[in-house]
């Protein structure tokens, strides 16, 4: 299979194929290199992303694309709706390959930059039909561009408290599960608590934990069954719920 794009959204690593069938983006397991269909994003749209990032600011995938309707796009993997952004990057050549998301801003290589301009840059506060700000050649002898990453300062340290109360899920392991995972998570206030597990539509399908917990952060290890039958191979969401909000997260499950 063919990967023209990559995207880690902290917890699993999706690529984009444009000519596997179907075309769309896959969750890719580091370990045995499977790949699961997670949306078909060219099937009545044309859309092939050769560029390719997620956005942890607000949940979202974005990608970019000369074909189709071509710019750039906001992918929501769980309900998978797909929403032009902003055109093209103005350029003679508008064609793209490398995108990098940091600090809710796209950032977007110019596969040739024969303008002088190989760094393009659009911040997403702007909503939809912003402006692209372009950058002059940050180095000598320019060549064509293929990939983009967005690296941190070293001083900015990732929060960890939980934000106006509500619960979150802090993280599954392993993801992709094969036969099991543990769950952690963190709730402000103690509480009842409910652990889900939703299809990305919304369906429900079953109820993982019910129960009351103290404030703080916990653990949960599940077996990866639902009234005793494995999950299928798929995407789902683990969907946690406590009076003050609720939290989800997306899970990969292989066999």
């Amino acid at each position: 299979m063919d990967i023209h794009a990559l995207a880690h959204d902290g917890t699993t690593l999706y690529g984009y194929t444009n000519y596997a069938r179907p075309k769309g983006i896959y969750a890719i397991d580091t370990v045995t290199g499977q790949a699961t269909l997670a949306l078909d994003v060219y099937t009545g749209t044309g859309f092939l992303f050769f560029a390719l990032d997620y956005n942890p600011a607000d949940g979202l995938f974005y990608g970019y694309t000369e074909y189709g309707a071509s710019g750039l796009y906001s992918i929501d993997l769980d309900s998978g709706t797909m929403l032009q952004v902003v055109g093209p990057i103005p350029a003679a050549n508008t064609q793209g390959r490398g995108l990098a998301v940091g600090q809710n801003t796209v950032y977007l290589t110019a596969t040739r930059g024969d303008d002088g301009i190989p760094l393009y840059a659009y911040d997403l506060s702007q909503g939809a039909g912003g402006q692209w700000v372009g950058f002059t050649n940050p180095y000598p002898q320019y060549h064509s561009t293929g990939g983009a990453a967005w690296i941190p300062a070293p001083s900015a340290a990732p929060e960890i408290g939980l934000h106006g109360g509500q619960p979150r899920i802090d993280g599954i392991w392993p993801n992709p599960m094969h036969e099991g995972a543990t769950v952690t998570f963190s709730i402000e206030r103690a509480g009842s608590v409910r652990l889900c597990v939703y299809t990305p539509g919304g369906r429900a399908l079953g109820e993982l934990l019910d129960t009351e917990r103290s404030a703080g952060a916990h653990d949960f290890t599940w077996d990866g069954r639902i009234d005793g039958r494995p999950l299928p191979a798929g995407v789902y969401l683990l969907r946690l719920e406590t009076a003050a909000g609720a939290s989800a997260r997306r899970l990969l499950v292989l066999h």
